[in-house]
């Protein structure tokens, strides 16, 4: 009986294998393998079994806390409809192929003048006449006027016409080409303002798909041919490789650098997926792009690069996401403290004119809220709390200032250029609205976290009416200047609804456990805490990501 009531012994615990009796005081197979067996004390065991209550206690209140946020969520959805039905029925879509030339070329005028200036993967150069566009570039000739165009109507069509021109092309036929790369990123890089709009999981489709196009027209395929002594090495030699991968034109590497800078930032800043890898072959593209000159946009596309190459070097610092990674707190603050001066390097480089400042100023203090996030862990958090408490409070402030700025950053960005800031900038503002709630109700067992000083140092809801304001100044402004505004800013009040009720239930979740420790005189540490981590956060697409329903 004795026996039976004892843990394994250490060597087999670390195994993970049955410990049984021996022949002798040690086991079977530490005297089978020689080795010393260390018998640990049966009150472990006792100790985890009798948490187990309060452990199902935590996980129902964790839970509660989770349903209430996706309750809400579902709310909105329902609210604004949920179905996402197709705007116009198929037989009532105009026909756009009517769009007269002269059309078309102030529609590309209109692209070149104010899209893509925040987007310079796609730069028409040498530029191409309407015709030529519809020729040669027969997707980006369908995707640009569902951007640009001013008529709602013919908008939608452009827009339905896109998405069944690349669902049948990429995905039916399986094709790939440089239209369909340029014609699909520029597609997702304005995705919150074509019809109909995605839902979260679409998202997470759309940027693999996008990489696929990388994939397929063997873009990596220069990074293996520069690998010595492997067989694509030897065809690259002797001119073999097949693909001219030697003549790539400005073109095709805007495109590629262009997709780097995409699925990276939208991957981390949605918790998607893994970013994409920067190479040698990456770091050639950006400086033959930034040698060349072509275009004055370059400077800026080369820019971005490097803070989305900094975004990925963040993530495989600090997010412990490397097989081989260091755990442990001096390893993260070590990272930290590297990241930082790496940081303020970047942000010493930048040279742009505004409002592409201001952008690069969004993007720079994202870098830092990717960086400082991980004080939130909880594993940073119960491992490293009781040795090393200033070093966690020091990145929480940190992490605080960063979400301040970031939203001053937005703030300070136009509102005449609401409508024409892509994607990747509002995936970056859902991003801080996520860590800055997180922040606001985080509890620290050890009390060194002060809430209330959080709370008056940035409000929640002051940042989301804020938000909401400048959208309607944004919405007056377009429509005294008599310009098009996308649908989906005509429902930033009742999304920013949603994200305060979304918060002020987690503060109430957290003033509700709060006072049950009050009342019990049992202590159960921070395992109690009605909280949901940075992954469960992110997660919530239909709440934290800006656009996606």
């Amino acid at each position: 009986m004795e026996t039976r009531n004892l843990k394994a012994c250490r060597p087999c615990s670390k195994a993970k294998v049955r410990c049984d009796p021996g022949p002798t005081d040690a086991c079977h197979r530490c005297h089978r393998l020689g080795k010393d067996c260390i018998r640990q004390a049966p009150k472990a065991h006792s100790a985890k079994k009798n948490n187990v209550s309060s452990d199902v206690g935590r996980l129902e209140r964790k839970l509660d806390n989770v349903t209430s946020l996706l309750t809400a969520s579902q709310r909105y959805m329902e609210g604004f409809g949920g179905g996402h039905p197709s705007p116009l029925p198929a037989s009532e879509v105009p026909d756009v192929d009517t769009l007269q030339d002269e059309t078309t070329e102030r529609i590309l005028a209109g692209f070149n003048q104010r899209i893509s200036l925040f987007f310079p993967f796609v730069v028409r150069s040498p530029p191409l006449r309407a015709s030529d566009l519809r020729t040669i570039k027969p997707f980006l000739n369908l995707v640009i006027p569902a951007i640009v165009c001013e008529d709602s109507s013919a908008q939608v069509a452009q827009a339905l016409r896109a998405r069944d021109y690349w669902m049948e092309h990429m995905i039916a036929n399986g094709e790939h080409s440089l239209d369909l790369l340029q014609g699909f990123m520029v597609y997702l890089g304005w995705v919150q303002i074509l019809p109909p709009h995605p839902r979260a999981a679409q998202i997470n489709n759309y940027i693999h798909l996008l990489e696929a196009q990388v994939i397929n027209l063997d873009f990596y395929g220069e990074t293996r041919s520069r690998i010595p002594g492997t067989v694509f090495s030897y065809l690259r030699v002797f001119g073999l490789d097949g693909n001219g991968r030697n003549s790539r034109s400005l073109e095709e590497l805007r495109a590629y650098l262009g997709c780097y800078y995409l699925v990276t930032l939208v991957s981390l800043c949605l918790g998607e997926k893994e970013p994409m890898q920067y190479t040698s072959y990456t770091d050639e593209c950006c400086r033959t792009v930034k040698e060349a000159a072509q275009c004055e946009s370059d400077q800026y596309l080369v820019q971005l690069v490097r803070i989305a190459h900094m975004a990925e070097k963040i993530y495989r610092a600090v997010q412990y996401h490397e097989v081989d990674a260091p755990t442990g707190l001096a390893p993260t603050a070590m990272g930290i403290r590297w990241l930082q001066r790496e940081l303020q390097q970047l942000k010493d480089s930048f040279v742009c004119d505004f409002p592409q400042s201001a952008i690069l100023l969004l993007h720079y203090h994202t870098l830092e809220l990717l960086t400082y996030r991980v004080a939130l862990e909880r594993d940073f958090e119960t491992a490293n709390l009781s040795n090393y408490p200033l070093t966690q409070i020091d990145v929480l402030c940190s992490c605080l200032n960063s979400t301040k700025s970031l939203f001053d950053a937005l703030f300070s960005i136009p509102i005449n250029i609401y409508f024409q800031i892509p994607y990747t900038c509002w995936t970056q503002v859902g991003h801080g609205l996520a860590i800055l709630s997180r922040l606001l109700v985080h509890h620290d067992p050890s009390g060194y976290w002060d809430r209330e000083w959080a709370q008056q140092t940035i409000s929640f809801d002051g940042v989301v009416d804020t938000f909401a304001l400048k959208v309607e100044d944004a919405i007056s402004h377009a429509r005294a200047e008599s310009t098009s505004i996308p649908p989906i800013f005509m429902h930033i009040k009742k999304r920013a609804a949603l994200w305060k009720e979304a918060h002020q239930m987690r503060c109430a979740a957290m003033d509700r456990w709060h006072q049950e420790q009050a009342q019990t005189s049992s202590s159960t540490g921070g395992d109690g805490i009605p909280d949901v981590s940075m992954e469960d956060l992110l997660a919530m697409g239909p709440i934290w990501n800006l656009f996606s329903l």
